[in-house]
């Protein structure tokens, strides 16, 4: 909110801006491009309807300082003209810059819950991989699967197990911290990254985490437990695969054990 904020005030200063230099330079030297500038920095960072408003915004001021300049050389209705046609301009690039926007942000999110995907876990885990290594802080990734999730589609239907991936999902999200990430593998695994925690501070989240998910099924009635992977390194590997071989392993130790237990792992 609060950045969306700054880019509102960041956009309206240039607004501000770039209509007092082009009311002070010469008619005949264009200065079109730069009103573009606020629109897509608005529209990039922030969303439509703020986009919109400074296509508005830009082509008024465009307009004025068109009556200020050029109050001599044109007429209004020509000047009323060139503004509407510069504020269509202005719409279009900020539909399409809208639209790439969206298809950017979907591809790195999951169709169903409409939490970070595969793709997204693993580019944020190459940044946090970076920085923990750098400044040696802590870092945990957990894999869960869920167990029997099988039993749901077979017996109750692949809608049934939707929800069921659905509610999981609300239910992590509820339960970890705003700085965790939290993210869908696909079929019935999700990932987590507890940015510098230690393997004390994984276990009371992921013991949480497992209370929440089993109160959560048993009030929906279905039959599923969950199996967890918890590795956390206060020595990084060399590579981000090797970070991500070692949580997946783990996970399947987990279910190979019996299921609906927790297997931690510390690399030091």
């Amino acid at each position: 909110m609060k950045k969306r904020i700054h880019i509102i005030i960041l956009g309206f200063s240039l607004v501000l801006l770039l209509g007092l230099i082009d009311s002070w330079v010469d008619f005949r030297v264009s200065f079109s491009i730069f009103y573009v500038i606020p629109v897509v920095l608005v529209t990039w960072y922030t969303r439509l309807k703020e986009g919109i408003l400074f296509s508005i915004l830009s082509s008024m001021m465009w307009l004025a300082a068109e009556v200020i300049s050029r109050k001599h050389q044109l007429p209004m209705p020509i000047l009323f003209w060139n503004s509407g046609v510069r504020l269509g301009f202005f719409i279009i690039i900020t539909l399409v810059l809208h639209y790439f926007k969206s298809e950017r942000e979907n591809a790195r999110l999951d169709f169903l819950t409409k939490i970070p995907n595969r793709r997204q876990f693993e580019e944020v885990l190459q940044m946090e991989f970076q920085r923990g290594a750098r400044y040696s802080h802590p870092l945990t990734i957990i894999y869960m699967d869920i167990d029997n999730f099988k039993v749901i589609n077979d017996s109750l239907g692949h809608h049934e197990g939707d929800s069921l991936l659905v509610e999981a999902s609300s239910v992590i999200k509820r339960s970890i911290r705003s700085t965790d990430f939290v993210s869908r593998l696909g079929g019935d695994e999700f990932s987590l990254i507890l940015i510098e925690t230690d393997d004390q501070q994984a276990r009371s989240i992921v013991n949480k985490l497992r209370t929440d998910l089993l109160h959560a099924m048993e009030k929906k009635s279905w039959p599923v437990t969950f199996s967890f992977g918890v590795v956390s390194f206060h020595k990084y590997p060399k590579t981000v695969r090797e970070m991500i071989r070692l949580a997946d392993t783990c996970m399947y130790n987990a279910k190979r054990g019996g299921k609906n237990i927790i297997k931690m792992k510390v690399v030091r």
